[in-house]
């Protein structure tokens, strides 16, 4: 590729360039029960983990006005959503409301039912000014995470989508026969991310994680693979504090990091933390094992510092083939065939060519030249790469030179 390295840029319209402030938290938790009126357990029992002013059981919870992120998430057979505490722990930890489901311990129908039912009782929740959550939980923004059977329960929830945004399976189990997401998941059309590890001994990581991801639909905006190396199992990319192994302690933080990045991106849009899932820092894990990235348009995010003299990097997820980058000094909003060209056709140019490889992944290092006179101004970058209906649009990422 030749770039024109005088113009670049980027930061992007949901929030697409710069990097994501990552502040912790004490965490609190409570138990909380929901009345359900419909299928399912008549109680619908929770146990909530949150960031709080302080650590412990019923610490107080520091309140945003617009509220948290939200995560419900299914526990493995014979399991209560409680015991998972050290993942309730990281997601609180990290700004996110975990509510972890303690029904059906043994019933994976009464799993699904649950989980359906989750959705609205927690709308409904929000919404009461009596409750201690009140005005805090993002209903309409709630991911679904599981574990082992749970991972496959979400398959089975999200094949009927109540209202989860997207989807994220820990060591999915597909079942003696390796049919028991067969006929749900290929009806899956949020964003999934399928995590485990080589090391897995209860679902191994060929017939029922990559077997998992192979069986979710083409249709799904995104969907990825993020496997770690044998030292990852069942068990440590979910909790390590019983671990007989100094490293699980590691495997579940690298596991995390994946796994919070896809949160923040599909929850709040904020595109750059993709990085930490599928870009140039999860490439860089040192038990990385592989990746494997399926996207139905084009996504592109930069990240890197936008001052004079230093480089950022302009990450693209596309289905392999040719890759067209575009830039402008004035953004637009014009209709065409491929998608929304993002950039003003009378100040567009173009940056160069290549192709997107079969990883469906690349990276771009552009350095912002030693020039004083691009201080303060700002550049617009789109990509016209592969998409599963041909070529499509990126989304539009902006490059502001830091003055």
């Amino acid at each position: 590729m030749r770039p024109a390295r005088s113009l670049l840029v980027s930061t992007f319209l949901l929030v697409a360039g710069s990097t994501h402030a990552q502040k912790t938290w004490p965490v609190g938790y409570r138990d909380v029960s929901l009345s359900n009126a419909g299928a399912g357990s008549k109680q619908l029992r929770i146990r909530v983990f949150y960031p709080a002013t302080k650590t412990g059981a019923g610490a107080t919870l520091v309140r945003r006005k617009q509220g948290w992120p939200g995560c419900v998430f299914l526990h493995g057979f014979d399991k209560l959503g409680r015991q998972y505490v050290e993942l309730g722990f990281e997601l609180a930890s990290h700004g996110f409301l975990a509510f972890m489901a303690d029904t059906a311990p043994k019933d994976l129908k009464l799993q699904i039912q649950d989980a359906i039912a989750l959705r609205p009782a927690l709308a409904k929740l929000d919404k009461d000014k009596r409750s201690y959550f009140a005005g805090q939980i993002r209903a309409d923004r709630l991911a679904l995470l599981g574990h082992s059977t749970g991972a496959s329960d979400v398959a089975h929830v999200l094949a009927t989508n109540p209202g989860y945004i997207s989807g994220v399976a820990y060591g999915p189990y597909r079942g003696a026969k390796l049919n028991y997401t067969k006929t749900v998941a290929a009806k899956i059309l949020v964003p999934m991310l399928v995590v485990g590890g080589t090391g897995e001994k209860i679902t191994p990581w060929r017939p029922h994680v990559l077997g998992f991801y192979d069986e979710l639909t083409a249709r799904l905006p995104f969907r990825e693979m993020f496997l770690l190396n044998k030292d990852a199992n069942h068990f440590n990319i979910v909790a390590w504090v019983l671990g007989k192994n100094p490293r699980d302690k590691e495997v579940f933080q690298a596991t995390h990091r994946a796994v919070r990045a896809f949160l923040h991106a599909t929850i709040e849009g904020h595109l750059p933390a993709l990085d930490e899932t599928y870009g140039l820092s999860a490439r860089k894990e040192k038990r990385l094992s592989q990746i494997r990235l399926d996207i139905k348009d084009p996504i592109l995010f930069r990240t890197g510092t936008a001052g004079i003299g230093q480089i950022s990097n302009f990450q693209l997820a596309a289905r392999p083939g040719p890759a067209l980058w575009l830039l402008a000094l004035r953004p637009a909003a014009l209709t065409t065939r491929w998608g929304t060209l993002g950039l003003d056709p009378l100040l567009l140019g173009i940056l160069g060519t290549n192709v997107t490889p079969s990883s469906a992944y690349q990276n771009l290092a552009l350095p912002v030249p030693k020039d004083p006179g691009l201080k303060g101004l700002v550049f617009y970058f789109q990509v016209a790469a592969q998409g599963r209906d041909g070529t499509r649009f990126s989304n539009t990422v902006t490059l502001p030179v830091a003055r």
